[in-house]
């Protein structure tokens, strides 16, 4: 009797070391599962640092980035780094043909064009006129051209008029001024056309022309006061 008693009781506790042991493969197996998790989640720890910290280093660079462009759009250009503007913008004179008629105008249009240019010297101002020339007036200047490099400006400026500058303007100035009536013309438009007769030297032509014996002709003008 106390024999099978005692192999009843080896044979159960043997079981129990067997179940002991197995107990223990099944914690030694999930010390590990839990060590290895413990370990992903520290590297899947450590990657998320790293993913925030770079996100917040974009995100830095970015509000800089665009507090630089908004500096930059509200901050006006320095007035200094304009330079101020002395002349304006003039058109080029029409083409010359050699008009009598239109010299004084077109002279007068090429002086307002160097005033208001980088034209300079005598050389480049005779080129331009001799530039914006047609016709007959083209032609003198073809002819004249070997003699222009020796020229200055206002000696063009007086062969030019010689050659093109009516020098009976006067005189037919002062015809046409001393035919002048209003007729149907406006008063305003009457004394524009006595002003450019006479400013176009036409007043003592038309003087001369008109005065009785041709008193003006013997006193310098303007005409002395007569004493009443």
């Amino acid at each position: 009797m106390q024999t099978a008693e005692k192999y009843t009781i080896q044979r159960a506790l043997s079981e129990q070391g067997q179940l002991l042991g197995q107990h223990q493969l099944v914690l030694s197996g999930v010390t590990r599962s839990l060590e290895s998790l413990s370990n992903q989640q520290s590297e899947q720890q450590a990657q998320l640092v790293q993913l925030v910290n770079s996100i917040k280093e974009m995100s830095s660079h970015f509000r800089v980035t665009n507090l630089t462009d908004q500096t930059a759009v509200l901050t006006p250009t320095s007035p200094a780094a304009a330079t101020p503007q002395t002349t304006f913008p003039v058109s080029k004179p029409d083409k010359f043909s050699g008009d009598p008629d239109q010299c004084r105008g077109f002279l007068l249009q090429c002086s307002v064009f160097f005033d208001n240019s980088p034209v300079g010297t005598d050389q480049a101002k005779i080129s331009f006129v001799v530039s914006r020339l047609a016709g007959k007036a083209l032609d003198w200047a073809t002819a004249s051209w070997s003699s222009f490099s020796n020229w200055t400006y206002a000696h063009f400026l007086k062969e030019f008029r010689l050659v093109f500058d009516n020098p009976y303007e006067g005189k037919v100035s002062g015809e046409r001024l001393a035919q002048l009536r209003q007729g149907s013309h406006s008063v305003v438009e009457y004394a524009l056309e006595f002003r450019t007769l006479a400013a176009n030297g036409g007043l003592r032509p038309c003087i001369d022309y008109r005065a009785l014996n041709q008193i003006s002709k013997a006193y310098p003008y303007p005409l002395p006061l007569v004493p009443v």
